[in-house]
């Protein structure tokens, strides 16, 4: 689930929607541990981690052979191939089902509904459809025996770059430089000029939904959050819109997206102070590997609210954790941030599952003496690094530099593919004792 807004996934509420996707009568969760029966499974270069994406109690991994797995309870998003009537683990854990030889290199989550990128550049998207954020043309759930060559491709009118989704919108980077949202748009953050949903009507989709104007500027690049969505333009610039605050880093807290003239030339660029060369949700870095987030961000001290105010961002200091070196990626679920930092993977911000991997519960960067120099870098086990990190409102998963996957904090539905409880509250749960998750 690529970053919200602090909102959590509130079970009871989407528990109908649970049952709609995963169609049984009692929802389970999904547990992808271990499994002696690996005989179907992938070799092991076709079956290292390509892609891992974290929701809110769920977890997906994309494979070097582009099939893909999902574990967690779904409430509403999951709608693996299958219907689960037990745990399922390992080699018994189905693969998603997306149809006859369809393989794919990309999956995003929202809240409550998943979509996934084809090799070709086609779209599938399955869960609860509330607000079209499937961008089938209804407000149909898709899952369970709607998948497979049941599942509709979303008609975007043209062949699809990458992925971003927020909690009910999704938005796709087409090939040739323009980007396509549908879904809810209560804050504008579809960037199409009003706050009407799109995607409920056949009518909306394919060659009738409009590009995002960004100023005749061509998009290399593109995240979203739970109502916000940032691009970086070739140019070097990075826009952002949707819901208002720092987050969208344009120097004050009005929203933007909702009105005609927020967007195009008139949408204002986040002014980080350097030319942007990679984005996660209001985080950037620039060529030398230097980076900066702005909104709520934790390790600064105080709880800072950066973005809201022009030149804050620009006058902010890089992240630079008290040593040199180069940061290769930013991952980011509201004011839990992470960051790959050379080969050291460290994560700040609130921590109420042990999502920090640092062995409690205690948040880190609320307090001015807790400057981001002081965060160790999370245990990943002897002679194991990060190459990849995912964060969700309670779990977080990173991909080891051996194709293998490890996750830490709640597992209250088994989203950490493992058994037991949550892992990396407590001292001694993380490096050479967390298990990698055992998925063939």
């Amino acid at each position: 689930m690529t970053l919200r807004l602090g909102v959590a996934c509130v079970l009871v509420t989407y528990v109908v929607g649970c049952r709609d996707v995963l169609g049984i009568d009692n929802p389970v969760a999904v547990d992808a541990g271990a499994s002696t029966d690996a005989s179907d499974g992938p070799s092991v270069s076709s079956g290292a981690v390509h892609q891992v994406v974290v929701g809110s109690v769920d977890t997906c991994a994309v494979f070097g052979d582009g099939r893909a797995k999902c574990w967690g309870q779904g409430v509403g998003a999951l709608g693996v191939r299958g219907c689960f009537s037990d745990f399922q683990r390992g080699a018994s854990l189905p693969y998603l089902d997306f149809g006859a030889d369809i393989r794919v290199k990309q999956i995003v989550s929202g809240l409550n509904h998943l979509c996934a990128l084809t090799v070709d550049g086609k779209v599938k998207c399955w869960g609860t459809n509330d607000s079209g954020q499937l961008g089938l043309g209804d407000d149909v759930t898709r899952g369970c025996a709607k998948m497979g060559d049941a599942l509709p491709f979303v008609n975007l009118g043209g062949t699809v770059d990458s992925l971003a989704a927020g909690s009910k919108h999704t938005c796709a980077l087409l090939t040739d430089g323009n980007v396509k949202c549908w879904g809810g748009n209560s804050s504008g953050q579809l960037g199409l000029g009003h706050t009407q949903d799109v995607g409920k009507q056949s009518q909306d989709m394919g060659s009738a939904l409009p590009a995002v104007s960004l100023g005749q500027k061509i998009v290399k690049e593109i995240v979203a959050s739970e109502d916000y969505t940032c691009v970086r333009l070739v140019s070097g610039q990075a826009k952002c819109w949707g819901a208002g605050g720092p987050y969208l880093g344009a120097g004050d807290s009005r929203a933007r997206g909702a009105l005609a003239d927020d967007m195009g030339d008139a949408l204002t660029p986040v002014a980080p102070g350097f030319e942007v060369v990679s984005i996660a949700p209001a985080c950037a870095t620039d060529a030398e590997g230097h980076g900066k987030c702005w909104g709520l961000v934790w390790g600064l001290g105080g709880n800072p609210f950066i973005g809201d105010e022009n030149g804050e961002i620009s006058k902010m200091s890089f992240f630079d954790f008290g040593k040199e070196g180069r940061i290769t990626k930013f991952a980011r679920y509201s004011n839990d941030i992470c960051a790959i930092h050379e080969q050291a993977l460290r994560c700040w911000g609130s921590n109420a599952n042990g999502q920090l991997g640092n062995g409690s519960t205690v948040g880190y960067g609320d307090d001015k003496t807790e400057l981001l120099n002081g965060i160790v870098p999370v245990d990943l086990g002897a002679g194991r690094f990060a190459t990849d990190v995912a964060v969700g409102p309670s779990h977080a998963c990173a991909i080891l530099d051996n194709g293998t996957l490890k996750c830490w904090g709640s597992n209250e539905f088994g989203e950490l593919g493992l058994s037991g409880g949550r892992r990396g509250d407590e001292p001694g749960e993380m490096g050479d004792a967390l298990p990698t998750v055992e998925l063939f």
